[in-house]
């Protein structure tokens, strides 16, 4: 099947783009796209060329978004999220980061479909066992290292340090009234402020794990 689908993207314009659209799409880097590859790398965005959790995660979360345009309840929109997973799972290389997302973003969709609640650290741990028991030397590889490391970083400091560096803002933000013909400033004031803290504290606590690694 992957193969099948490289040979698919190969065809689509010349074979540079094809070899590009592999590499996006499926992960696979073809020897004509070292050249391209120590560019990218020289100028720090080679990660575009490899397929990661964020990734997967725009995806799926784009899938997703399908189902509930067509009305799809919670858990038939999670069981197609969950069967259009494998099929991908079956055409992309399989690396570490996308791995570990898979198995996170299946048991969110199992969460959903059997009504449980979703623990992230667990999903990350589990995904930890499973690629571990299937090759234990992964551990000493810096992708798996940075991967795990940087999404448990994540998990567990994002929201102590949202706390830490702007809680005392959006305590007082959470004060503020405004009136009915303020609604725009009132939705940039707290949407926009969600999103700029929420990235910061994210940025920071990826940095700090992932700085003793790096």
């Amino acid at each position: 099947l992957r193969a099948s689908a490289g040979q698919h993207l190969l065809v689509c314009g010349d074979a540079d783009h094809g070899n590009l659209l592999g590499a996006l799409i499926l992960g696979e880097r073809d020897p004509a796209l070292r050249s391209l590859n120590e560019t990218m790398a020289r100028a720090g965005i080679a990660h575009f060329l490899s397929i990661s959790g964020l990734h997967l995660a725009v995806f799926l979360g784009f899938i997703y978004f399908l189902c509930s345009i067509v009305q799809f309840t919670p858990r038939r929109a999670a069981a197609v999220v969950l069967v259009v997973l494998g099929g991908y799972l079956l055409l992309a290389e399989p690396r570490a980061p996308l791995l570990r997302s898979a198995i996170m973003a299946g048991a969110l969709c199992i969460s959903v479909i059997t009504h449980r609640r979703y623990a992230s650290l667990n999903a990350l741990a589990a995904a930890a066992i499973v690629l571990l028991a299937i090759d234990p030397l992964q551990i000493l590889a810096p992708g798996f290292q940075l991967s795990f490391a940087i999404v448990a970083g994540l998990i567990v400091l994002h929201g102590p340090l949202r706390s830490f560096l702007f809680g005392r803002w959006l305590s007082r933000r959470g004060l503020m009234v405004f009136r009915d013909d303020q609604r725009l400033r009132r939705w940039m004031w707290f949407s926009m402020g969600n999103a700029s803290t929420g990235m910061a504290a994210m940025c920071l606590a990826a940095y700090i794990v992932a700085a003793p690694l790096v």
